[in-house]
Order: structure tokens, then C-alpha cells, then sequence
């Protein structure tokens, strides 16, 4: 009986020991959201106002007015610093490409499918540069504090259609 006491105060103190040096990963705040709403008619109005008012660098999302292929929708996303994601039927995260180079083939190895909407980071001014290009159904940005992997996109973001 002792020993068990024992192995069990063990093990009890391990586990503590374990969590201890463990601590749970605070969960990262999701407030930031980008994307029409269900059934929302001014999503072009706020969109617009959202990137009139960008000064500092920020996140936004570029809808295309249809589907575009992997070059036409680098081509139409150029002025913007980054690009962060295509969407495509689904999220597909991207990095930059090196120095000198075109996304367009960033964008092709994401995905086979014609692109949607792309997730953008850029000045007020290259989002806005964006937003004149006749592809581009709208441009939604962010404040400036939203961080990548803290926003979310609706579920309307994927062809941007309200």
C-alpha cells in the first residue's frame, strides 16, 4: 500500500512538473474579419472607405471580378508590397518571391485553379493602386494592427459575391 501512495504521489508530482514547464499557448484574438457578410449590400461602400482611410501599411483582401489565372492576378495585385494568400476555392498561403522575380509562379504552384480574391499587404497608396485596376471587383483593407494569422475571412471572401 505504501508504495503505491508513493509511485502515485511520483507520477502526480511529474505531471505537475510536466505542465509546469509546459504552459498552455495563449489562444491568439481573432477580431479582425475580411470579407462580405451574409446578405450585406454596402460591402463595396465599405470596402472603398476602408481603403480611402488606409495611410499606414495593411492587410487587405483584392477580389477579382471573376476568376483570374495565376498571372493575371499577380499582374493585378503588382503594386501591393506582399502578397500573403490566394484564395482559390480555399486558403492557400504564399510567400514572396525572390528578388527580380514574378508571383505569378508563386501563385501556380498554390493552386491549379483560377484565383478568386488574393490577401495583400501594402501602404495606402499601393491598396489603392490596386483597387483602380479594372480586374478588381474591390478592396477591402484592415487597420493597421491586424496581424497576419490574427484576421479572419468570411465565408463569403471566396469570390467576394454578396
Amino acid at each position: 500500500m505504501r508504495r503505491w501512495i508513493l509511485f502515485a504521489s511520483a507520477a502526480l508530482l511529474l505531471f505537475w512538473g510536466v505542465g509546469l514547464a509546459n504552459p498552455p499557448v495563449p489562444p491568439v484574438l481573432q477580431g479582425d474579419t475580411l470579407g462580405p457578410e451574409d446578405g450585406e449590400r454596402e460591402y463595396l461602400v465599405r470596402a472603398e472607405v476602408s481603403v480611402a482611410a488606409a495611410e499606414e501599411p495593411a492587410f487587405a483582401l483584392v477580389t477579382f471580378r471573376e476568376p483570374l489565372p495565376a498571372r493575371e492576378a499577380a499582374d493585378a495585385v503588382s503594386a501591393a508590397r506582399r502578397a500573403s494568400a490566394v484564395l482559390a476555392g480555399a486558403l492557400n498561403p504564399v510567400g514572396e518571391p525572390p528578388a527580380g522575380e514574378s508571383r505569378d509562379a508563386i501563385f501556380a504552384l498554390a493552386t491549379d485553379e483560377p484565383i478568386d480574391a488574393v490577401v495583400v499587404y501594402g501602404s495606402g497608396e499601393e491598396l489603392r493602386q490596386v483597387a483602380r485596376r479594372p480586374e478588381v471587383w474591390a478592396v477591402e483593407a484592415l487597420p493597421s494592427d491586424a496581424v497576419w494569422g490574427a484576421f479572419t475571412l468570411t465565408r463569403n471572401a471566396l469570390g467576394g459575391r454578396v
